[in-house]
């Protein structure tokens, strides 16, 4: 998983969260997003194609709170299809409201019970109806964004 990024900007601007190499079917999928709120803001979030092409609904969720610095969104496909689409999962909107440079940076996923992760929700043990969703966790990135 990796994030597309501008590498500057001097107000509003978009990063995409791209899926790449996963061949496991997945349901969906869980990002959370971590940057110094002192340089940006979250203004929203939104699915992107890979679960939008499944012929069942989609459902998608943002943090219930939020936390100064961090933003999240979970989407799931409501129904037996899965997908196997490589693309953006994802794109996340933030806002200025200083100067430096902004990290913003995937969670990683804890198996300590947390919600609050950047994961793939795959079948632990294949069967047509999913049965089994489990979080898979991927490889992360980072990206920095010089805002002025």
């Amino acid at each position: 998983m990796s994030i597309e990024a501008p590498a500057s900007a001097s107000g509003d601007f978009s990063v995409s969260i791209r899926l790449d190499g996963l061949t496991q079917p997945y349901v969906g999928f869980n990002i959370y997003l971590t940057f110094d709120a002192s340089i940006v803001d979250a203004t929203g979030s939104s699915a992107g194609s890979t679960l939008a092409s499944s012929p069942d609904q989609m459902f998608c969720t943002k943090e219930a709170d939020k936390i100064p610095g961090a933003e999240g969104l979970g989407c799931t496909i409501l129904g037996t299809a899965t997908s196997s689409n490589n693309g953006i999962l994802a794109t996340f909107s933030f806002k200025r409201v200083g100067s430096g440079v902004a990290v913003i940076h995937m969670s990683s996923y804890t198996k300590s019970g947390s919600t609050a992760g950047t994961y793939v929700i795959v079948d632990s043990d294949p069967d047509p109806a999913m049965s089994n969703p489990t979080p898979l966790d991927v490889a992360l990135s980072d990206a920095t964004v010089t805002v002025s």
